[in-house]
């Protein structure tokens, strides 16, 4: 007999296995073998679910499949909560995303008859948006929600109950002044919500377990940690009959999208000593690709392109060094701007909002209470004599540990394009500004 010695020893080296660059997909493979012949099937099947999809081999998705499920049918009915047959049926899900959609639609409903309806959610790497934006479930069924964080920003999963959504985010939004915020994990007590998880940092995943409510309707769900809820956020339709609602309102699958490893957790220290040092040579082009990659762009201009959130950094104030340039991507709650601060507003009938302050005058305030959302999102306009408490928000819009995933190389890359306003003819770069670094 296999000791829990060497159990353990093979989980760890399964685990291991699925992190080797370059070789993911060859390690599904093998790491499928294992699961259909049931040797360590319940690891190798907590194994597979760590690598990205993307490094899924698609021809091994039908087969796993039937393997998965013919071992689910083999356990009994009554032990099918045990967690090695969850997680069978959970990856069985996962896996029909990979076939022809006819095939998926048909496994699906046996894995629903299996066991409890099983959803994976995960968000989508620097984006600040969850992979799935829809999901459907059964009123009054239990459901099975794993919230797998995949990116490099702690992000949490909270559901509310229909038009709750704002209140709750706004009110976790406020928590971000509390002592405990952290502690309390972002979830503000509130009637409207319906089940959270905690806030979980990068490669962290929780599995929430809950009874549908039994009234059908849109139920939204929101990552509450302070800001993401402007563009981190979906719906979940509870629905009577749920094979009727999919088979009349088809839901995409997500699409897989492929992300950078983590390197480091950046901090100011690590790279001080290079900023000095920074000189000509460069890369023109890969500061621009990852001032795309690192979502730098969702919220700031350069040349003319971009977003208006933050400052517009074609336009940066000649004043400021490369070193408070770091520190703004690093640190971006330490020195916020009054203009670009979030702020807490209480008014005279008990009302909270939170938001930027657009435009101040003696008799009124615009306040955009969604600045990172639609155009269709209008501000808030309140009357000063209303207010009774302004209070600035610690928290900046924009999210910490963006860094995290770039060498020390692409950083300095990352800089000196934020440092040159976007210029390619900088000092900084190479000749026309192409890589003039490897």
């Amino acid at each position: 007999p296999v000791t829990p010695e060497a159990l353990a020893l093979r989980r760890s080296a399964f685990n291991a296995a699925t992190a080797l660059p370059g070789h993911q997909s060859e390690v599904f493979r093998i790491l499928a073998e294992f699961v259909r012949r049931g040797d360590q099937r319940h690891a190798a099947v907590q194994a597979i679910s760590r690598i990205p999809k993307y490094r899924w081999d698609k021809d091994q998705a039908a087969p796993l499949d039937t393997s998965l499920l013919q071992f689910a049918r083999g356990v009994p009915a009554k032990q099918r909560t045990r967690a090695d047959v969850r997680d069978a049926l959970g990856l069985s899900g996962e896996l029909t995303t990979l076939l022809p959609m006819a095939d998926a639609a048909r496994l699906r409903t046996q894995i629903d008859q299996l066991g409890v309806r099983r959803i994976v959610i995960r968000p989508v790497p620097h984006r600040m948006k969850y992979d799935r934006t829809v999901i459907a479930v059964q009123a009054g069924k239990p459901i099975e929600i794993v919230f797998d964080n995949v990116d490099i920003m702690p992000h949490n999963l909270l559901f509310t109950r229909p038009g709750g959504m704002l209140s709750v985010a706004q009110a976790a939004e406020r928590m971000a002044t509390l002592p405990d915020a952290f502690a309390r994990h972002f979830v503000p007590e509130s009637d409207q919500v319906v089940a959270a998880t905690r806030l979980l940092q990068a490669r962290q995943s929780q599995r929430l377990v809950f009874d549908v409510p039994g009234q059908t309707g849109e139920y939204p769900f929101v990552c509450t940690f302070p800001n993401h809820w402007r563009t981190m956020n979906g719906v979940m339709h509870v629905v009577d009959d749920l094979q009727t609602f999919l088979a009349e309102n088809p839901i995409a699958e997500p699409v897989p999208v492929e992300s950078r490893p983590f390197v480091r957790n950046w901090s100011v220290a690590d790279l001080s000593g290079d900023l000095d040092k920074l000189g000509r040579g460069r890369s023109f082009v890969r500061g621009k690709a990852l001032f795309a990659a690192a979502a730098c762009q969702q919220c700031h201009r350069v040349n003319e392109v971009g977003g208006n959130v933050g400052p517009d950094l074609g336009r940066l104030d000649a004043k400021v060094t490369r070193k408070q340039i770091l520190q703004s991507i690093i640190e971006p709650s330490k020195e916020i701007k009054d203009k670009f601060r979030s702020y807490l507003l209480v008014t005279d009938d008990g009302r909270q909002h939170t938001g930027m302050i657009l435009q101040k005058t003696p008799t009124q305030i615009r306040l955009a209470t969604n600045p990172l959302g639609k155009a269709s999102h209008k501000p808030v306009e309140i009357p000063v004599s209303s207010i009774e408490l302004t209070k600035p928000l610690p928290i900046s819009l924009m999210p910490e540990k963006l860094l995290n995933t770039l060498s020390r190389e692409e950083i300095l890359d990352l800089v000196a394009y934020v440092e040159a306003r976007g210029r390619s003819d900088h000092r900084l770069f190479g000749r026309g500004g192409g890589d003039g670094r490897k």
